[in-house]
């Protein structure tokens, strides 16, 4: 009888074991998989760009200027202007001592003189047969030399005055007054500064366009003047290449503005928007913000697809634009949408949902 306990006893534990089992087994739920995350992004519908806005770095200078020198050696003893001062075209802005060529040319004339006077004696005798005609021909050697010197003389004398030759401003002294100069070496450096210059320097696929366009593409402004632009007109590039930065000076002018002095040496900002020329290939611009890189490094996009699903897009980078964006030159095409905003957030195969949306342009 204790025997026959024991083993219901153990029975029933068994039983009881199995019981709790099955209960543990069929209460177990499945877990629900998690959804992915829906994210909100901007995104920007592309189109090929008709216009194209570049920013460079300009300097100006003036649309004359030039490098005053005296055509004879001597000391200064005027010497009447000032940097930055205005001067009339004509006006005299410096003066070497004339007095070795005031009596370099009272000698010339004296010399002159009597050679007119022979001539004109000799050429009376000719006429009488006096004299052959190879002394008249000696004579008259003797006039032109002794006149070609008497104006050289003279040239010189004038050459003791220097003189505007334009109407603008004194923009360098090289030298001081009472100092000696030499024929041809700098006294004044001399701008017009009614017209100025301004020079850019453009990458090589940038030359190409520039030839095409007209000049009511290019603006200049100045961080003094802010809010204002001012309309370039294309004068010339530089068909040599700087040998360090392989880029080629471009040249623009535009009158002084009113109200605003600018000055050589000065830094503007040239902007450009352009129609595109034909012929051309037709580029994309993005923020720079729009763009992410892979483990290697190499540029990609996100684009949309109809079910507003993200695809990694590898992409060609071109130059940045100076307006914070970055030309596109391959991997793209029109009509296709690109994410812009919390681009390393995504994966291959997220889905978003767009959030004010706009149109490249």
């Amino acid at each position: 009888m204790r025997y026959f306990l024991k083993k219901k006893k153990n029975g029933v534990l068994l039983v009881c074991s199995a019981a709790v089992f099955l209960a543990v087994g069929c209460g177990k739920k499945e877990e629900p998989q998690q959804e992915k995350v829906v994210r909100p992004v901007k995104t920007i519908l592309l189109k090929e760009d008709s216009t194209v806005t570049r920013e460079y770095p300009g300097r100006v200078q003036a649309s004359d200027r030039v490098d005053l020198s005296f055509r004879v050696s001597g000391p200064l003893i005027e010497l009447p202007v000032n940097q930055g001062d205005y001067v009339e075209a004509g006006q005299l802005v410096a003066r070497i001592d004339p007095r070795d060529f005031e009596v370099a040319e009272k000698e010339a004339q004296a010399v002159f003189a009597k050679a007119q006077a022979d001539l004109k004696r000799y050429q009376a005798l000719f006429e009488k047969d006096a004299v052959p005609a190879a002394e008249l021909d000696q004579k008259q050697s003797e006039y032109d030399v002794a006149k070609a010197k008497l104006d050289a003389a003279t040239d010189n004398l004038e050459y003791t005055y220097l003189r505007a030759p334009f109407s603008g401003h004194v923009g360098e002294k090289y030298t001081e007054n009472f100092q000696l100069v030499q024929a041809k070496q700098p006294v004044i450096r001399f701008n017009n500064i009614a017209v100025l210059e301004i020079v850019i320097d453009l990458p090589e696929n940038e030359v190409a366009i520039l030839k095409m366009e007209t000049a009511k593409d290019f603006v200049a402004s100045f961080d003094s003047a802010p809010g204002r632009t001012f309309p370039l007109e294309f004068v010339e590039f530089n068909v040599n290449a700087d040998s360090k930065t392989q880029t080629f000076a471009a040249t623009f002018r535009m009158p002084q503005p009113e109200n605003l002095n600018v000055l050589p040496g000065m830094t503007a900002r040239v902007t450009r928007k352009s129609v595109r020329a034909q012929g051309l290939t037709a580029h994309i611009l993005l923020p720079g913000y729009a763009i992410a890189s892979d483990e290697s490094g190499n540029p990609f996009v996100w684009i949309v697809d109809e079910a507003l699903t993200v695809h990694k897009r590898p992409v060609k980078l071109g130059e940045a634009t100076g307006s914070e964006s970055v030309v596109i030159i391959e991997g793209l095409t029109a009509g296709e949408r690109v994410v812009l905003t919390g681009v390393t957030l995504l994966r291959e195969g997220d889905k978003i949902r767009l959030l004010n949306s706009e149109q490249e342009g």
